[in-house]
């Protein structure tokens, strides 16, 4: 399904018609400093500026490029390279807002160093080249390539007359040598659902052609080659808005295709407003269901359960969809930076979108139902406890084996877990991915049949799922590819009124099976006693009551639930087994 229907000719229309600069001006930067919620991002940008200020601008390491083919570690090259994108952000904006030649002087040393930079694409994204192969006069327009550009681009339109001229024209030549020049590459992201991947280096790509191409021949070739990503971005989401890959991943790709929208639609006079999508609609308002009251969120997929959202990506959605809810203030982020990898379109637009006027939560929905998604989000009427629940598959963008899984909260504290994201290096993102952890299904709250885990695939899903204000209920036999499992059913059940959460697994098996396992997850170390296992600190305690007489609880601690050769974190999981085998069985559990 098309969502962006616009011809080339209605897109060439459309930037005809329309001649006003997309620059921001003097009275956006007279706003940013006169706005009181930008005080504690504008004093962490001006210590951010001196702490860089006080650091060489170094060349990246042949020696850290190297290793992500030699050892799989990614971070190394990739901190000098972020280095080199936090000293362009932030000197950048410190240049730009409060007007300092100084800082000008040290963003063209920066900018320099980024055009001598033998890639922009990371080692981590120069998939199927090995290193002996790749080319600088070949690049790969990877994400941190199209950032690069953006950057590029955006800081020329606000600096542009004041920056050296060589170095306007370095920035120019590297824009058309490795972005613009490049676009007749057949890149991944212009042809395959990659959820973040399509919005990100579509939109700015998009984005830098905006502000640098003037040919309006040429610009609507390239928008026609974003806006048909961005397109496949907004397929990636469930029909009901969902952002499968996590809720992180909802701040990076969506920031991205607001800020390619907003810039779209003023290049174009409002002509062509992609936020008029229904879909669009639902993605948008999607962030606002997902944090609970005490400012922890779901953590499916590659998210975190401690994400946070920009409160000046909510105060844009604000005025674009009066539907748009704003969360607990302990889900918003007032601090600079916010990104360590530095994503200078998104910087800019924490000022540059801030509101200026309180933020007033307003108190959300209890329960959220996403049929499409298959999740059940639903919160106590006291907002102490909360839970997430999903059915689902396992072949979702940025997946984990987790068909079946939860996650509950009390009082902000995350009682039973979803891991989320792993350490991300080569082997996070290889064959061996569903071995760590938190990827694969042995680091959910789910079972471990026969001493196997889940499948992966789109094949290996729940099924019969239905979800309604009190919970979820699916069957999930067919993520274990276990021919003798002919059943097994999960039923959740949440109490509004009391927080207690009811699970019952039933399983028919055509043969006797070897082994089950009940598994829970959880970051706290949990206390033993008669029928009742209790998890949480002091104020936010659980008790997991069970039959003593039908299941033996024991413990077992993984010490790298991230994966990383030198990352240790450090989850408890409870694992009930039946003290006799049988065709047929049932496992209950009231956690409250």
């Amino acid at each position: 399904m098309n969502f962006i229907t616009y011809t080339r000719e209605e897109v060439l229309a459309a930037l005809k018609a329309h001649k006003e600069s997309i620059a921001y001006t003097q009275a956006d930067r007279k706003r940013i400093l006169s706005n009181p919620n930008l005080t504690i991002l504008l004093d962490g940008l001006k210590a951010h500026a001196k702490e860089f200020s006080e650091r060489p601008i170094l060349s990246l390491s042949f020696h850290n490029f190297r290793r992500y083919e030699e050892d799989g570690n990614r971070s190394a090259y990739e901190n000098e390279y972020f280095a080199h994108r936090g000293m362009l952000e932030t000197f950048a904006l410190m240049a730009w807002i409060y007007e300092d030649e100084e800082y000008l002087h040290k963003l063209e040393d920066v900018i320099w160093a980024i055009c001598d930079e033998y890639s922009w694409p990371v080692a981590a994204h120069m998939r199927g080249t090995s290193l002996s192969e790749y080319q600088e006069e070949c690049p790969n327009v990877d994400l941190f390539a199209a950032e690069t550009a953006e950057a590029f681009a955006e800081i020329l339109s606000l600096l542009g007359d004041k920056l050296h001229p060589t170095v306007v024209m370095r920035m120019r030549k590297r824009l058309e040598e490795r972005i613009f020049g490049q676009l007749h590459q057949d890149f991944a992201w212009k042809t395959v659902k990659i959820c973040n991947w399509a919005a990100v280096c579509a939109g700015s790509v998009g984005m830098a052609a905006m502000y640098e191409i003037k040919d309006e021949e040429r610009l609507a070739d390239i928008l026609m080659i974003c806006l048909a990503s961005v397109d496949r971005f907004i397929g990636g989401y469930t029909e009901d808005g969902v952002c499968t890959e996590g809720t992180m991943y909802w701040s990076y790709g969506f920031g991205y295709f607001m800020a390619f929208a907003d810039l779209l639609k003023r290049r174009t006079g409002d002509k062509l407003d992609l936020f008029q999508i229904e879909k669009v609609h639902l993605m948008a308002t999607f962030i606002s269901k997902v944090f609970f009251p005490h400012g922890r969120s779901i953590s499916f997929a590659d998210g975190g359960s401690r994400t946070q959202i920009n409160p000046s990506t909510i105060s844009y959605l604000k005025n674009v969809y009066l539907d748009m809810q704003m969360p607990s203030e302990a889900s918003l982020v007032f601090k600079y930076p916010t990104d360590t990898n530095y994503r200078f379109a998104l910087a800019l637009r924490k000022f540059i979108d801030m509101q200026s006027e309180p933020f007033i939560e307003k108190e959300s929905e209890l329960t959220y139902i996403f049929p499409a998604a298959k999740w059940y989000l639903s919160t106590s009427k006291d907002r102490n406890i909360s839970i997430a629940a999903k059915a689902g598959h396992n072949e979702e963008a940025h997946n984990h084996n987790d068909v079946g899984s939860f996650q509950i909260f009390k009082n902000g504290q995350q009682i039973l877990a979803d891991v989320g994201t792993g350490v991300y290096d080569k082997f996070y993102f290889s064959d061996i991915r569903y071995s760590i952890f938190c990827a694969g299904s042995q680091g959910h709250n789910v079972p471990i049949i026969n001493g196997k885990y889940q499948k992966t695939g789109r094949k290996f899903a729940a099924e019969n799922t239905i979800i309604d204000q009190e919970g979820i209920r699916y069957d999930f036999q067919a993520a274990y590819d276990i021919p003798t499992l002919e059943k097994l059913h999960r039923d959740i059940t949440f109490d509004k009124s009391s927080g207690a959460v009811a699970l019952k697994d039933v399983y028919h098996f055509t043969e006797t099976p070897s082994s089950i396992v009940e598994r829970f997850v959880t970051e706290f170390e949990p206390t033993f006693s008669d029928g009742v296992v209790k998890i949480g600190p002091e104020g936010a305690e659980m008790s997991l009551y069970y039959d003593k007489n039908a299941w033996d609880p024991t413990l077992y601690v993984e010490q790298k639930a991230r994966g990383g050769a030198d990352y240790k974190c450090v989850f408890y999981c409870i694992d009930f087994s039946p003290k006799s085998l049988d065709k047929d069985l049932t496992f209950a559990l009231e956690i409250k």
